[in-house]
């Protein structure tokens, strides 16, 4: 059974959004907040986020490479996103180039009906 990201608490990791953001907001480190989100996506098959937490959580990394990162796990553990989902995630990036990558890594994923 999978246990907190954080090794300080011993309950199975079963995260709501909100709890998912109290992590990122407590995590000291860019890996901290990845190990988080990983965990989040990789426990809760059935998530969900609205677009608001979704841009949030791309706000709240730092780094470009982290940020492609952590959309690679989404993708990998939740490959079906709206485009609201990725636009979020786009809007949250400063650099067009990061974008670009954060559109093709999302791409093959996207299952939205009505775009």
């Amino acid at each position: 059974q999978q246990r907190c990201v954080f090794n300080h608490c011993s309950q199975p990791t079963r995260m709501s959004a909100q709890g998912l953001i109290a992590a990122m907001n407590a995590a000291t480190f860019e890996s901290d907040k990845e190990e988080a989100i990983e965990s989040y996506f990789r426990n809760n098959s059935s998530w969900h986020l609205s677009h608001n937490d979704f841009k949030f959580i791309f706000e709240k990394l730092t780094f470009d490479s982290t940020k492609e990162d952590v959309a690679r796990i989404i993708a990998r553990t939740y490959p079906r996103l709206s485009c609201g989902d990725v636009s979020a995630a786009m809007q949250a990036c400063s650099h067009d180039s990061t974008k670009v990558k954060i559109a093709k890594i999302f791409a093959p994923g996207i299952c939205d009906k009505h775009n």
